[in-house]
């Protein structure tokens, strides 16, 4: 088995979420390229939606950061992600309300400040939508997690390290 470095240096090369890798392999069997996406914490996961998705846009607070994946989407030849540096806070939280009410098939948090985050995305993800929580073994998501109920859940790896995918079904 992989360790958690081994796993991120390889999504990273590939072009693939660094997200527990079976939560992966059931949002490729899940997702179309006609998804609106929206993500925050940029890296491979935004390589990933540059890849897959006609249309995503991705929040990132970490300048360095920000730079190296502007960099990698430029080798890749972006057009398809709208990359944002916003620091955090309110705005880097409320980027989202940017767009309608059930305009996302698919929300990716990942990045910093996540409980507030998962509750700005609740009415923007479309009835069927997808909410992906990586890290959702640490008790501090737990309140985000309870805003997301009545959604469907499905939970991929352990207690060390859990991603877990959230269908809207109300």
């Amino acid at each position: 088995m992989l360790s958690p470095q081994e796993i991120s240096r390889h999504a990273w090369e590939n072009g693939a979420p660094f997200f527990v890798p079976e939560s992966v392999t059931y949002l490729e069997g899940l997702v179309t390229s006609n998804w609106k996406v929206f993500e925050w914490g940029a890296g491979a996961s935004t390589i990933w939606c540059n890849k897959k998705f006609v249309g995503a846009t991705s929040i990132e607070h970490d300048p360095q950061w920000f730079e190296r994946v502007s960099r990698r989407l430029e080798q890749e030849g972006s057009g398809v992600v709208d990359l944002r540096l916003i620091p955090l806070g309110d705005e880097y939280v409320q980027a989202i309300r940017d767009f309608p009410d059930s305009y996302f098939d698919l929300v990716l948090v990942d990045g910093r400040i996540r409980v507030r985050c998962m509750v700005e995305a609740i009415p923007k993800v479309k009835w069927g939508g997808v909410l992906v929580l990586d890290n959702s073994e640490r008790a501090r998501y737990a309140s985000g997690i309870a805003a997301l109920e009545g959604w469907g859940r499905q939970d991929f790896g352990s207690s060390s390290w859990l991603t877990s995918i959230f269908r809207r079904t109300r």
